[in-house]
């Protein structure tokens, strides 16, 4: 028992338009066309208008076509990334400034360590002079 389908006319999309502008949901405007919700959605993606439905509904059918020929059955369908051609060498130029962007890391790096020390330190003196003050 196959549900039939619903013809698209421009009387169902000005009723769907009404619906939808009256704040009902997709899903009620759907139950009540009784369409389905993705019907529902792409007529309101046309525009509300049956001709740019069905046109837009001819592109949908016939990518479709395409994409089932195309494929062998059975035949699993896989997205392939074109290999990656092979890199030119950098130049003196780039390598130096990877370099010196390696060296400054570095630079921060220590400087991060030797402030978490000062930090540290720091800490440690204003805990001695605390305990200094309540003897």
């Amino acid at each position: 028992m196959k549900k039939e389908r619903t013809i698209i006319t421009q009387e169902l999309c000005d009723h769907v338009k009404i619906l939808l502008a009256g704040g009902a949901t997709a899903q009620k405007a759907a139950e009540i066309t009784k369409t389905g919700h993705a019907t529902i959605s792409r007529i309101k993606a046309a525009g509300f208008d049956a001709e740019v439905y069905r046109k837009k509904q001819a592109e949908r059918t016939e990518k479709g076509k395409k994409t089932a020929e195309d494929q062998l059955k059975g035949q699993m369908q896989m997205d392939l990334q074109q290999a990656e051609e092979h890199k030119a060498e950098m130049s003196d130029q780039t390598k130096l400034m990877r370099f010196q962007a390696g060296q400054v890391d570095k630079l921060i790096m220590q400087m991060n360590f030797i402030s978490d020390k000062l930090e540290k330190l720091n800490d440690t003196m204003s805990m001695v002079l605390r305990a200094i003050r309540k003897d």
